[in-house]
């Protein structure tokens, strides 16, 4: 029935929108900790939570909230397409546009960064092959339309510093904006999800006279 599909949807909704308040709760029980923001890298999305005082003090409450706070950053490092950080990378000397598909995506960027490990699978893959960094190589050469022949694994690893590099800077835009939208009683960064070294990037580029910890060392 139209009610119950109505129901479910807004369950749903609910459910997806409580993940990231979980987390924040599990957080702060785990490590005792207040006044921090917690930097959470997933594969699609990152989740910016200022928890000060004990609570989250986000100033979304669902996803298009967080997402017009800045708090929610549909950025990650497996599903998030290429073309979607950029518009050109390097090659040989130049920068060549990248073709408005999805051939690579952010997995492939950190394969070949070695940042992720290669395996069998092939979950999140932009066509369906394993998760290894020849077939990384060869999903990007398709974002400039290369044959294999005319892109090798020093190119792929241009391309990826490049992507890498952009998706770093983005982040560390939204974790600049959310940190000057508090009351900065922030004090210190904690790090996690298994993108956290995307997150431990963008903290580097923004230099923050905050202590960085990670969640996986703690």
């Amino acid at each position: 029935s139209s009610m119950y599909s109505t129901t479910s949807r807004q369950d749903a909704l609910s459910v997806a929108a409580a993940n990231w308040h979980a987390l924040a709760r599990f957080v702060t029980r785990a490590t005792g900790e207040q006044n921090f923001l917690l930097v959470d890298v997933g594969s699609t999305t990152t989740d910016l939570i200022p928890i000060v005082a004990g609570p989250p003090s986000s100033r979304g409450e669902d996803d298009v909230s967080r997402l017009l706070a800045g708090e929610l950053v549909y950025s990650g490092v497996e599903r998030t397409p290429v073309c979607a950080l950029v518009e050109s990378f390097p090659y040989r000397g130049e920068m060549c546009p990248v073709a408005a598909e999805l051939f690579a995506t952010t997995l492939d960027v950190y394969l070949t960064l070695g940042d992720l490990p290669e395996s069998v699978g092939k979950e999140h893959t932009g066509d369906g092959e394993v998760r290894s960094h020849e077939a990384a190589g060869l999903r990007l050469s398709r974002m400039i339309c290369a044959d294999p022949d005319q892109f090798t694994a020093g190119d792929a690893l241009a391309a990826a510093e490049w992507i890498a590099e952009s998706q770093a800077k983005r982040l560390a835009e939204s974790i600049a904006e959310v940190l000057s939208a508090g009351s900065g009683e922030i004090e210190r960064i904690l790090v996690s999800g298994h993108g956290d070294f995307l997150a431990s990037r963008a903290l580097k580029l923004l230099a923050l006279p905050l202590p960085v910890s990670s969640l996986a060392d703690r």
